[in-house]
């Protein structure tokens, strides 16, 4: 049989759940849950943004869980969302997040590590819907 993946962006939507938050959500309450049940699926977590999400990574067997970074999420943070005003070019989902964040993603993706690779998106967007 051959081996499937999942390929997850992967946060919680629930409107009890502060948008920053999206991302720990869902490893707690959906993924953790998930590999605990199917530990030899293969998890690639779309462009992740958190300590928290690197930290459940690692704690990961190497083999089945692996995540993709998004380029804005190494050179911004949440404050380049009101940095002079608002400044809507810099929204993005997954959201920006405090610079913590996106500092532990720096550190990682500069460590050697092989586990954690660039994903850009190329999805296509009608402009309209982006401004």
């Amino acid at each position: 049989m051959q081996m499937k993946s999942l390929q997850v962006h992967g946060e919680v939507t629930s409107l009890d759940v502060d948008v920053f938050d999206h991302e720990k959500m869902f490893i707690d309450r959906i993924l953790n849950p998930l590999i605990q049940k199917l530990s030899h699926l293969k998890v690639v977590m779309e462009h992740i943004t958190t300590k928290d999400a690197i930290d459940f990574i690692l704690s990961c067997d190497e083999r089945f869980v692996a995540p993709t970074i998004a380029p804005q999420h190494l050179v911004l943070n949440k404050n380049a969302l009101f940095q002079g005003g608002l400044q809507p070019y810099n929204y993005c989902l997954p959201a920006l997040k405090r610079e913590i964040h996106r500092h532990e993603i720096i550190s990682t993706v500069t460590s050697g590590s092989k586990r954690f690779f660039l994903r850009t998106d190329s999805a296509p967007h009608e402009r309209k819907k982006n401004e």
